[in-house]
């Protein structure tokens, strides 16, 4: 597991923020300095989880969010939208998740073209894969959603 620093993401994602720790820590009813020092550990000052998740979500930034599961050895699958179960939202959950392989296969066939590996070839192997597990993940939950109709409507 690559050990990423949780501490140093949060300091990016804080200081990227549009006008930075003064400007994202009144929206989580802290001071500018407070925050700052915070994600820099300045005077002893420590991120707390819950603020780490406040963070994320004022932002929408998912950069600590991944650290930590990489630094798990995991990885993020967004959660499947909650689109009416029909017909053709299977047919299009299918054709979605052909297309992410399609895209998958060609960065893997991309990446090993040359015989070897990069760390950027493979991060982006890495978020081709993601988005396939993802679009599968999505398939699944409305053919489940579909189940649930039925058997709600016809007993079973």
């Amino acid at each position: 597991m690559s050990g990423i620093s949780l501490l140093d993401v949060a300091f990016c994602v804080v200081h990227d923020y549009p006008g930075g720790a003064m400007s994202l820590a009144p929206r989580m009813m802290k001071g500018g300095s407070t925050l700052a020092q915070e994600v820099s550990r300045r005077n002893g000052a420590k991120l707390g989880l819950e603020d780490a998740e406040r963070i994320t979500l004022l932002t929408g930034d998912l950069r600590i969010l991944q650290a930590m599961a990489n630094n798990a050895g995991q990885m993020l699958l967004p959660l499947p939208d909650a689109s009416p179960a029909s017909d053709d939202a299977v047919l299009r959950a299918i054709a979605n998740a052909v297309a992410e392989f399609g895209a998958l296969v060609q960065e893997v066939g991309s990446g090993v073209a040359d015989g070897k590996v990069t760390a950027n070839e493979l991060k982006r192997i890495d978020a081709q894969a993601a988005a396939l597990m993802s679009a599968l993940h999505s398939l699944r939950e409305l053919l489940g959603r579909m189940h649930a109709e039925d058997r709600a409507l016809h007993g079973g």
